[in-house]
């Protein structure tokens, strides 16, 4: 209900105060007494055109404040506790129209949009005239006007609930529809990481031993010449080798003069035997080494191969064999 409207400055009216109360309210006076100015004014406040030609002449601004009791009007009250506006049971709309035809809207103290402002006013004015307020022309109202007029509202209330129940339902079903699309590619990715990692052939002694293979192939020569080396200062004819042998026979025969040097020949006899067989495994290092240059190329691609699996599962190479066993569960 509306209860009090203010204007200032719109077109011929300098200032206005008019307090309305509750039942009928009938307005008369002669043609052009400004009857329709208070029409227009209650147009402009609820959302209606406004242009500069409706500011009095020389003021900078018009401004038209109208203040109404809610209390019975639900939907008004829902709407504004929607948008943040609510206000008790008072609703206080404000439109101020500047002399260059630009318009600012307020409803309950708080700037708005037009579009805000008009269905606030939807709820509050309903004019019947030759205007665009008419309810029976608004496309948006004829539901509305023909569900009152047949007395539906509680078959449109069911219908409404149905209707939010289905919306629900397949609101569901499209999620749970897009999770299982989600997790068939999921284990078709799965799929595709497991068979990358059965197809590269993947064991526990290679992943350990890779990286030292490929590092002594890229240093082969190196390692050539150097265990050479090694082998010709153990095992030449003047070399540690024979040094220890000759020195644990000559040891032999002293200890027949003095006892007290079969210990010291047992040492060197050990040494000798040690020195012995390092000379064996250096000999088949040299042996497999020498061979490994060749495989240079193959171990560069079984490298790059692996640590590229090893980037795409984000770990180490020599924790492969545990995710390809963890994708197999």
């Amino acid at each position: 209900m509306l209860e009090h409207l203010n204007i200032k400055n719109l077109v011929v009216v300098e200032e206005l105060n008019m307090e309305f109360k509750f039942g009928m309210t009938v307005i008369t006076g002669e043609t052009g007494a400004g009857k329709s100015i208070l029409v227009q004014a209650l147009n402009i406040v609820s959302g209606g055109r406004s242009d500069a030609s409706l500011v009095r002449n020389g003021m900078a601004k018009a401004e038209i404040t109208a203040s109404f009791n809610i209390l019975s009007n639900i939907k008004l009250k829902l709407y504004l506790e929607d948008q943040d506006l609510d206000n008790d049971n008072e609703c206080i709309l404000r439109r101020v129209i500047a002399s260059d035809g630009k318009s600012r809207s307020y409803v309950n103290g708080r700037k708005v949009p037009l579009s805000v402002l008009s269905d606030i006013g939807s709820y509050l004015i309903d004019m019947h005239g030759q205007n665009e307020h008419q309810l029976l022309l608004r496309n948006s109202h004829h539901q509305i006007l023909l569900d009152d007029f047949s007395g539906s509202q509680a078959l449109c209330d069911e219908v409404n609930a149905a209707y939010g129940n289905y919306h629900d339902v397949k609101s569901k079903l499209e999620a749970l529809s897009a999770e299982s699309s989600l997790l068939s590619s999921q284990k078709d990715l799965l799929m595709h990481q497991l068979e990358e990692l059965n197809q590269a052939q993947i064991n526990v002694e290679e992943l350990n031993n890779i990286e030292d293979d490929y590092k002594a192939s890229v240093n082969s020569s190196q390692l050539v010449e150097k265990i050479s080396k090694i082998l010709n200062s153990l095992n030449e004819d003047y070399g540690v080798n024979n040094i220890l042998i000759e020195s644990e026979s000559e040891l032999e025969q002293s200890k027949e003069l003095d006892s007290r040097l079969n210990g010291i020949r047992e040492l060197i006899a050990s040494a000798q035997v040690q020195v012995q067989e390092s000379v064996y495994d250096l000999t088949d290092y040299l042996s497999k080494i020498s061979n490994q240059e060749d495989n240079l190329t193959q171990l560069s691609e079984r490298i790059t191969l692996l640590h590229g699996l090893g980037r795409k599962h984000n770990c180490q190479i020599t924790e492969l064999v545990d995710v390809q066993k963890s994708l197999e569960e």
